[in-house]
């Protein structure tokens, strides 16, 4: 099995080896950028140092330090001195700028003040071009510009040359080679004009780089040194000492960015902060083993089995994995079994009870208090308006309740017999027992043994290794091309018409159509975004909103770019209806999709106004203008018009069904009226194309694109992006006021619905 892609921003970055032997203005990228060309500055690294230095005949000292989009540079050449404080900008993904203000001395005492400019363009994986300007405004000594070019035809070679311009003349190049392996890169500098030659080697060792430049011919560039030391990890020759990595695993799992709320602090943990944590464990070579501290886990089973399968990509790399729980259920379980080693700590409950669905009926209490649920709805199995309208199950409701946890209830058994290797009648009976002494689990085979987190901490680590933090890591990432791209649009929660946002009380996700037909139209219009993956996690909502966003769906397609779906836990009724026209539809075997179908109707509040002694008086312009008042039944005429309209929706649906999934429409009513299936069920009944998870999708979103790693540098882009608390609080419309009440409004006000009746989790 191959790893899982890089997930979420970090995706698909080129981690190759960095030699800072050679200074070119096409190349340098790091803090010398400060003293070199500041343009380098806009890849925004993270905190670095660098020192370049030379001894005579040709007698030079360069010093920086850098951190994001700043730099600070020292350079001393003979007897002159400056000092410079750089900033770079990147005005589009091919291009960078920037700008230097310096103050140069020499030791006559004569000294000024300079600002120069820098820009580094690189519009492929293999070609990068830059200049610099020296005494641009001010300055002591002439006007000039330094220039250089580089390509790289194969990923671990890298030739250069460099030329200056002075006195209405460019010099004679220097050209210059890189041989990158992990870890150690040869270099080589040829003169044009001289024909000297230096070789060099450097050799990294992670977070430190050093270089040594030797003369080679008589005459040759003066023996050359280099340090560079950086929070990026570069491939190492000799790595850091051997480490435990621990992985934190708990609370609600979102795929969006999590945002502030008023009771809850953030709205969730991102799926894809524990899946890169994953692979970095798997891919660093210093990382032996793993430990993943397994909390209250708050997903469904497509979640939880993205999860699984990067937690088994680290046996493959050889990385033992234990899993600690201070309290077990059945999803924090799920989990668990994908490690080698399963440790409970003592005083834990165990209450892993199977699955079970509530649902809840509100009629008898609408009856109380004097309100009525008007609603009709297309297909048997579309059940959200029962809850209101009911007092139990009907036949239909039930039926698809009882496949859709049957099959989750079978895929969970099977997976953890599986991955423990205990007898099936065993795990059933725990289950139906719902808790057992931690004792009895061990001898049963469930887990491996009882102790504590800190005890296994020093077993595995002892005195000789260390824990790390992977979601704290970062990488050196040398990749040119910042051009092609595939874009992420992550759609999570109930989809309403206008803005996206998330209610600050309850950390509640609500996407509007408004913003992410926006995305839509700009994704498609930049071409650079060669794919996109609309990436799903939602119950469904407003009809009108998602068939809106189906539109762009569709006009992405038709200007020639792949749209690839990725189902989250669920994508149902309206969730399934922005993806149906995808050229692919992946899913998790038990990930909730379908709920194809609608409903309408309205609550009729008269019989609460009169117990509050309210009264209303209704004129009307138009025989019909009170269809939707809360004070009257729907009249006959009404309801059969509301049916029609149900029904026109409804078809509507299905012909989107139709002509995506590629089937008749009688087809698409079979699996519609409001069915609901796991992942494995509808990739049976053709509804979904192929299992898998993110990481499958943005594999088969480069496919379908002809997109290469080594070949085009594809980049990952997730959108929508978020505002930040001042960019909301700023807006007329503030976060304050962007709460469950105005989603209520907006699903209102759209009257037809395409939406599940509920959320299934596992607890």
């Amino acid at each position: 099995m191959i790893l899982r892609s890089l997930i979420l921003t970090a995706v698909t970055t080129m981690f190759s080896f960095g030699a800072i032997l050679d200074l070119s203005p096409a190349l340098t990228d790091d803090a010398l950028s400060s003293i070199v060309n500041p343009a380098g500055l806009g890849t925004s690294r993270s905190s670095n140092f660098a020192v370049n230095s030379s001894m005579k005949p040709d007698s030079f000292m360069l010093a920086a330090i850098s951190g994001g989009r700043f730099g600070f540079g020292v350079q001393r050449v003979d007897s002159t001195t400056s000092v410079y404080m750089s900033t770079g900008y990147r005005p589009s993904k091919k291009m960078m700028f920037g700008t230097r203000f310096g103050y140069v001395s020499k030791s006559d005492s004569e000294s000024s003040y300079n600002f120069d400019m820098g820009l580094m363009a690189r519009p492929s994986s293999w070609l990068s071009l830059g200049f610099s300007t020296n005494n641009l405004l001010g300055g002591i000594g002439d006007y000039s510009i330094n220039g250089g070019v580089a390509i790289r035809p194969i990923k671990f070679l890298t030739i250069g040359a460099t030329s200056t311009y002075l006195n209405e003349r460019w010099s004679p190049a220097e050209l210059s080679a890189t041989i990158e392996l992990d870890g150690l890169a040869f270099n080589g500098l040829y003169g044009v004009s001289d024909k000297k030659i230096s070789a060099g080697v450097s050799v990294s060792f992670a977070n430190t780089e050093i270089g040594y430049l030797h003369p080679v011919s008589d005459g040759g560039r003066g023996q050359r040194f280099s340090l560079w030391s950086g929070k990026d990890i570069k491939p190492a020759l000799i790595g850091p000492r051997k480490s435990i990595a621990v992985i934190n695993i708990e609370g609600a799992l979102i795929d969006a960015l999590p945002e502030f709320t008023i009771m809850g602090g953030t709205s969730g943990n991102r799926l894809s902060d524990i899946l890169v944590q994953l692979r970095n464990a798997a891919r660093d070579n210093d990382v032996r083993q793993v430990i993943l501290r397994i909390g209250n886990v708050g997903a469904g089973l497509g979640m939880l089995d993205e999860i699984r399968s990067a937690i088994k990509d680290l046996k493959i790399y050889g990385k033992r994995t234990v899993a600690c729980m201070e309290n077990v259920d059945l999803s924090s379980y799920y989990l668990a079994v994908a490690a080698d080693r399963i440790v409970v700590e003592p005083l834990a409950t165990w209450v892993m009870v199977g699955l079970t669905a509530e649902v809840p009926f509100y009629k008898g209490l609408f009856d109380k208090i004097g309100v009525k649920a008007e609603f009709e709805k297309v297909g048997e199995y579309k059940s959200y308006p029962e809850v209101f309208t009911g007092d139990s199950m009907s036949t239909a409701f039930k039926e698809n309740e009882v496949m859709l946890l049957s099959g989750w209830y079978n895929y969970l058994v099977d997976n953890i017999v599986t991955d423990r290797g205990v007898d099936r009648d065993t795990l059933v009976s725990v289950l139906d027992r719902g808790s057992i002494p931690l004792e009895e689990a061990v001898k049963k085979g469930m887990i491996t043994s009882v102790g504590y987190y800190s005890d296994i901490v020093e077993e595995l680590a002892g005195k000789s290794e260390r824990t790390v933090n992977l979601l704290k890591r970062s990488y050196y990432g040398n990749d040119w091309s910042k051009g092609k791209s595939i874009a992420i649009v992550v759609i999570e929660g109930t989809i309403i018409g206008g803005e996206s946002f998330t209610d600050i009380f309850s950390g509640e996700s609500f996407t509007g159509s408004k913003t992410i037909c926006n995305v839509l139209r700009k994704l498609r219009l930049d071409r650079n975004v060669k794919a996109v993956i609309l990436r799903v996690n939602s119950p469904g909502g407003s009809g009108v909103a998602s068939d809106q966003i189906w539109k762009e769906v569709r006009k992405i397609r038709e200007a020639g770019k792949p749209v690839i779906a990725s189902i989250s836990d669920v994508a149902a009724s309206g969730g399934y209806f922005v993806i149906a026209d995808a050229d692919a539809i992946l899913a998790g075997e038990g990930s909730v999709v379908g709920s194809i179908g609608v409903f309408a109707g309205k609550f009729v509040l008269k019989g609460l106004y009169d117990k509050l002694g309210i009264k209303k008086e209704i004129i009307n312009f138009g025989a019909n203008a009170d269809v939707f008042s809360d004070y009257k039944e729907f009249s006959e005429e009404q309801r059969k018009t509301l049916k029609a309209s149900l029904n026109d929706f409804y078809q509507g649906f299905l012909k989107r069904v139709s002509d995506g999934r590629k089937i008749t429409m009688d087809s698409a009513n079979v699996l519609g009226r409001g069915r609901v299936f796991t992942g494995s069920q509808a990739k049976a009944r053709g509804l979904v194309d192929e299992i898998g998870g993110l990481a499958e999708a943005i594999d088969l979103a480069k496919s379908r694109a002809k997109l290469s790693d080594d070949k085009d540098g594809v980049g990952i882009e997730v959108y929508p992006k978020p505002k930040g608390f001042w960019a909301e609080l700023a807006e007329q419309d503030t976060k304050i006021s962007k709460n469950i009440l105005r989603a209520v409004k907006e699903l209102n006000s759209q009257h037809i619905l395409a939406v599940m009746p509920y959320r299934v989790k596992l607890k």
